[in-house]
């Protein structure tokens, strides 16, 4: 049986990650190495070796009479579709008209390597922490801080926002997710709802 072009093999191992079992001491490790790296490649285990919400589906859909393919159809389409959102979300330029009409100068696109973007964006969508209505969100929220603040300030503060490679790669949309209301953490354990934009 072949399914997205990994066999009964590939299934065992991704059924045992998701068990929490470490098949390497029970097999030929190199085998299954590379049964990990072909599951990783699909986007169905994480570089760490966490089963995606993709290998999740694909698990389930073999428990059901739901086609394997289909599953999986499915869920690149909705990736897709939420990462053109993402994308469009994601101001092309530094330049910006604040709502009094003036038009704040930038040098830059901030739009750059979209298909890198949406390889990245897929790996963060289907490792599961974050749903694309969050990475959104998180976005429109420093892109409506940091215009605030350019006004505020007198300053454009958009010119120090990352182009969009930079921002999936160094996880930038972290700082601005937070899981109950707007009160971020610190180090130290105090509350704050202080953001550096």
């Amino acid at each position: 049986m072949h399914i997205y072009g990994i066999d009964l093999n590939h299934l065992f191992v991704l059924e045992c990650f998701f068990e929490g079992t470490d098949i390497g001491i029970h097999m030929d490790s190199y085998k299954v190495r590379a049964w990990k790296q072909n599951l990783f490649r699909k986007s169905l285990l994480t570089e760490n070796g966490q089963v995606t919400i993709l290998g999740k589906e694909l698990l389930e859909s073999l428990k059901s009479s739901t086609s394997p393919r289909e599953v999986i159809k499915k869920i690149r389409k909705q990736v897709d579709d939420d990462f053109e959102r993402w994308w469009k979300t994601y101001p092309s330029t530094d330049m910006f008209e604040s709502p009094g009409g003036r038009v704040w100068d930038g040098s830059r696109g901030l739009r750059q390597k979209k298909e890198d973007c949406r390889k990245k964006f897929n790996e963060i969508l289907l490792e599961g922490e974050h749903s694309a209505e969050d990475l959104i969100r998180a976005l429109s929220r420093e892109v409506t801080l940091k215009r605030e603040q350019s006004v505020k300030d007198n300053e454009n503060k958009m010119k120090y926002m990352q182009n969009t490679a930079t921002y999936l790669n160094q996880r930038t949309y972290e700082n601005f997710i937070y899981p109950k209301g707007d009160i971020k953490k610190s180090a130290t354990g105090s509350s704050s709802n202080v953001i550096d934009i």
